[in-house]
C-alpha cells in the first residue's frame, strides 16, 4: 500500500509523533489511520502519552521534594527538641547536702551519664550518701522538681532509718561482747 504525505501529516497532528514514527504506524496498519493511531498510543508514542509520563516524572519530582522537606523539618525538630532537652538537663542540679551544707552539686546531664556508664560507683554514692545522713535534692530553675524531691525525701528517711537500726544493731553486739569479757575476766 502507498502512504501519501497527507496521511504521515494528518497522523503527525493527531498523535504528535515524528515522520518517521508517523509512517511506521501507518505501513503497519495498511494506511488505516484508526489502526495508527491505536497502535502509536499502545507503544506510548502519543502527545497525550508523552504528556502523562512528564506529568508522572513531575508529580513524582513534587512528592520526593515534599519528602525532603518533610525529612528535613523532622531533623530540625529533633534537633531543637534534643538541643532544648540537654538544656533543660544542664539547667537542672542534683545536690546532695547534710545539715544544709552541701557536700556536691551537679548538673543533670552528668549524673546521667554516671548513672549509665559508671552505674555502679554512682549506685554506691547514692546508698552510701543516704546511710550517712546525707539527702538529695533536684534543683531547677522553674522549681518543678517537688514530685522528685518528696520521693528522694522517703528515700533518704528510709536510709536513715536502716542506717539507724543498722547502728543500733551494732551497738547491741559491741555491748553485748563487752559483757561478755567482762564475765570471762
Amino acid at each position: 500500500m502507498n502512504i501519501t504525505l497527507e496521511q504521515i501529516d494528518s497522523l503527525r497532528e493527531r498523535a504528535n509523533v515524528s515522520y518517521q514514527e508517523a509512517k511506521e504506524a501507518l505501513e503497519k496498519s495498511n494506511g488505516n489511520m484508526i489502526d495508527a493511531i491505536i497502535a502509536l498510543e499502545s507503544e506510548d508514542k502519543t502527545i497525550y502519552d508523552r504528556i502523562k509520563k512528564e506529568q508522572a516524572r513531575a508529580s513524582e519530582k513534587e512528592r520526593a521534594k515534599e519528602r525532603k522537606e518533610k525529612y528535613k523539618a523532622n531533623a530540625d525538630e529533633f534537633v531543637q527538641t534534643s538541643k532544648s532537652v540537654l538544656d533543660s538537663l544542664n539547667e537542672t542540679r542534683v545536690v546532695m547536702y547534710n545539715n544544709q551544707r552541701v557536700v556536691f552539686d551537679i548538673s543533670l546531664t552528668i549524673t546521667l551519664i554516671a548513672a549509665v556508664f559508671a552505674f555502679p560507683v554512682a549506685a554506691a554514692i547514692l546508698v552510701v550518701g543516704m546511710l550517712t545522713g546525707n539527702r538529695f535534692k533536684v534543683v531547677r530553675k522553674d522549681n518543678k522538681s517537688d514530685c522528685v524531691n518528696s520521693v528522694l525525701n522517703k528515700a533518704a528517711d528510709l536510709g536513715q532509718n536502716v542506717a539507724d537500726t543498722f547502728k543500733e544493731k551494732v551497738n547491741e553486739v559491741k555491748e553485748d561482747d563487752e559483757m561478755s569479757d567482762e564475765v570471762k575476766a
